[in-house]
C-alpha cells in the first residue's frame, strides 16, 4: 500500500464529510493505514486526471511509489484504465485479480 500526505487528508476530509466518521474513528485508521504503508511525498502530475485535479495526487503516489496497480472506485480514475502502465481497477476487480494470482 502506498500514501502520501496529500493522500491521508483527502481521506480524512472524506471520511468526516462525506461519512460522518468521529475524530477518534478516523485518527485510528489513519494511524493503522500509515503504519503498514509505504509513505512516499505529496506530488501531483498536473494533467493525469483532467476531470478531478484532486485525484493527481493517486497518480502521482502510485507513480512515485512504483505501484504495481492502483485500486479505487473512483469513476474519474477508473475512465482513465490506466497511467504509465500501471493499471487502475475496482476493489471487486482487484479481489479476483488476487484470488486467481499464483500462490
Amino acid at each position: 500500500m502506498i500514501l502520501s500526505p496529500a493522500i491521508v487528508i483527502e481521506l480524512a476530509k472524506k471520511l468526516r464529510t462525506k461519512f460522518a466518521w468521529d475524530e477518534s474513528a478516523i485518527q485510528q485508521t489513519l494511524r493503522t493505514l500509515v503504519r503498514h504503508a509505504d509513505i512516499v511525498p505529496s506530488t501531483a502530475i498536473p494533467g493525469a486526471v483532467p476531470n478531478d485535479p484532486d485525484d493527481e495526487a493517486i497518480i502521482a503516489a502510485a507513480v512515485t511509489g512504483h505501484a504495481d496497480v492502483i485500486v479505487s472506485g473512483d469513476r474519474h480514475l477508473l475512465t482513465l484504465k490506466e497511467h504509465e502502465g500501471i493499471p487502475i481497477v475496482r476493489p471487486v476487480d482487484f479481489l479476483r485479480m488476487v484470488a486467481g494470482a499464483p500462490k
